[in-house]
């Protein structure tokens, strides 16, 4: 698993350059709490809410990824929090994917959301950015327990973005 420490600085300058170029930023965390490791989204939101204390629109939207679209059409630029599904890398390793690697990555597996993110960003493009940690796709069943490696993680990505948001 990587750490807050382990991601590349080309990477998290991606994430600062996308809060810094936005007039208006929206922190969308996406999830579903009942199934396992999809509380990413949750434990971010209730993270950078209390670092944050309401300098930015931070909101938990659950399993609905169709909010980021309102958001963006009121020019909103949004940082989408989420788990991810993907087949390489460890579980918990925190993933930064810009829309034109989220939509060119064979690596990624179908989305837990009925408006798959992957979708959004085809459509969303550079008004997008998707943070996550890579989860177990055999741990998203209801009533799962949350990994402990993806809890840390959340938390850790959380602290991230807190830093990266200056809150």
């Amino acid at each position: 698993m990587n750490t807050v420490l382990d991601i590349p600085a080309h990477m998290l300058n991606i994430v600062k350059d996308f809060v810094d170029s936005s007039r208006r930023l929206a922190v969308v965390c996406l999830g579903n709490e009942l199934r396992g490791d999809d509380i990413v989204g949750k434990i971010v939101c209730e993270r950078l809410s209390e670092s944050c204390d309401g300098k930015i629109y931070i909101v938990y939207a659950g399993p609905d990824a169709a909010s980021i679209i309102g958001l963006a059409l009121e020019g909103y630029k949004v940082l989408v929090v989420d788990a991810v599904i993907r087949r390489k890398g460890g579980i918990g390793d925190i993933i930064i994917a810009t829309t034109e690697e989220l939509s060119e990555d064979e690596n990624l597996l179908p989305s837990t959301h009925l408006l798959p993110v992957s979708r959004l960003a085809r459509y969303l493009g550079p008004r997008l950015l998707i943070v996550g940690v890579n989860v177990n796709p055999r741990n998203l069943g209801l009533g799962d327990k949350a990994s402990k490696e993806v809890v840390r993680a959340a938390r850790a990505l959380a602290d991230l973005l807190a830093g990266v948001l200056q809150c």
